[in-house]
C-alpha cells in the first residue's frame, strides 16, 4: 500500500510539471503575440502618425471619396460654360477618352472628347499620391492610376491612345491655361 501511494505522489508531481510547462508555453506565446500586435499599433498610433484615422472613423470632410459621391452630372458642353467662381465644384461627366499621358509633374493628363461634339476637348488630371491631402485620397489616386494602366496600358513610354471607350469621370472643376478642366480626378469608370 505504501508503494502505491508513492507512485501516486510521483505521478502527481510529473503532472504538475507538465501543467507548468504548458502554462509557460501559453504565456510566452501570448506575450509574443501581444508584443507583435503592440508593435503594429504603435506605428499607427496618433502620437506617432497624426494623419491616421482610427478604424471605423468617418472620412474627413475633404476626402475625395466623399466628394465624388456628391457630384452633379454634367456634359462636357455644360462643363465648358462654368465660370471661375465655380472652381472646386465636383462634377461627373461622360465622355470619350481620346488619350492620356504622364506629365513632368507626374500628373496623368486625360484628354476627353464630347460624345456629341467631337471637336470639344476637355482635359482632366489624375494626380499622383504625393499631392493628396489625406491617406484616403492618396490610396484613391493610386487605385485610379493603377486601374487606368491595367485597362489601357502604361503611359510611361509616351501618350496612350486607347481604343474608343466611353468613360465616366468625376473631378473638381478647375481653370487652367486651356480653360476649364477636371483636377483632380476623383473617380473613373470605363463603360
Amino acid at each position: 500500500m505504501a508503494r502505491s501511494q508513492a507512485k501516486r505522489k510521483g505521478s502527481g508531481g510529473s503532472r504538475a510539471g507538465t501543467w507548468i510547462v504548458l502554462i509557460l508555453i501559453v504565456v510566452l506565446a501570448g506575450g509574443y503575440y501581444a508584443f507583435r500586435q503592440g508593435w503594429r499599433i504603435s506605428r499607427s498610433h496618433p502620437a506617432v502618425a497624426p494623419n491616421v484615422a482610427p478604424p471605423g472613423a468617418p472620412l474627413p470632410a475633404s476626402s475625395g471619396v466623399e466628394e465624388a459621391k456628391q457630384a452633379s452630372f454634367s456634359t462636357l458642353e455644360q462643363l465648358r460654360q462654368l465660370s471661375p467662381k465655380d472652381a472646386g465644384k465636383v462634377v461627373k461627366v461622360q465622355a470619350r477618352l481620346l488619350s492620356y499621358e504622364i506629365e513632368p509633374n507626374q500628373d496623368v493628363r486625360l484628354r476627353l472628347v464630347s460624345l456629341v461634339n467631337p471637336a470639344l476637348l476637355v482635359e482632366a488630371d489624375l494626380w499622383p499620391a504625393k499631392r493628396a491631402t489625406t491617406e484616403d485620397d492618396a490610396a484613391l489616386y493610386d487605385e485610379l492610376r493603377e486601374m487606368l494602366t491595367l485597362r489601357f496600358g502604361s503611359a510611361a513610354g509616351g501618350p496612350v491612345q486607347p481604343p474608343a471607350n466611353t468613360i465616366m469621370v468625376t473631378g473638381k472643376a478647375a481653370f487652367g491655361a486651356h480653360g476649364v478642366e477636371l483636377a483632380p480626378v476623383l473617380d473613373l469608370r470605363v463603360q
